[in-house]
């Protein structure tokens, strides 16, 4: 698939380079933060509901249940969706987001690739259960490691960023 839902296929972003496609899903901002959001909130109403109900006798259960719900959600949501990221495939580099600051990366910077959790044994417990892992070989502003949903199957992903890497790795040997 050479086309993304971002409007964004073969066009130039501001950066001035051509924009194959867009290799990340489009509900990463939901996966990212809407989820997380919702979840504390619902926390939060429902903490405070049974904080001003007047029958409400130990407020320290109250409490407890609150912290334990936002630490839960909050470290959960730390592994699997606070590192998401958007990425897009361009010529010869990978443009990564976390939807305040957008890197370009190398296509020579990757180092591996991997599909975490793409089964149903691995992933039942992690809504989208896959995860497409780029390892870098140096680090950029978002660390070494970028975690993406990926926007189709993910083999696909994962062979599509593979064949960038074999192309820039023929044209590099060629000049």
């Amino acid at each position: 698939m050479l086309g993304s839902a971002s409007g964004d296929c073969y066009g130039y972003s501001s950066h001035g380079f051509n924009v194959r496609r867009t290799i990340s899903s489009p509900f990463t901002f939901f996966f990212k933060v809407v989820t997380p959001s919702l979840w504390i909130a619902f926390g939060l109403c429902v903490t405070l509901s049974a904080l001003l109900d007047p029958s409400t006798k130990n407020v320290f259960a109250i409490i407890a249940l609150f912290v334990m719900w936002t630490g839960v959600t909050t470290l959960i949501n730390y592994r699997n969706n606070f590192p998401l990221k958007r990425a897009r495939l361009g010529d010869g580099v990978l443009v990564v987001s976390n939807y305040v600051r957008e890197v370009r990366v190398s296509i020579t910077n990757i180092d591996n690739l991997e599909a975490s959790g793409c089964t149903w044994r691995a992933g039942w417990w992690r809504w989208p259960p896959c995860r497409v892992i780029i390892t870098l070989k140096q680090s950029t502003e978002f660390g070494k490691t970028i975690m993406i949903i990926p926007g189709s199957y993910y083999k696909d992903v994962v062979d599509e960023i593979r064949a960038a890497i074999e192309t820039q790795r023929r044209a590099k040997k060629e000049s």
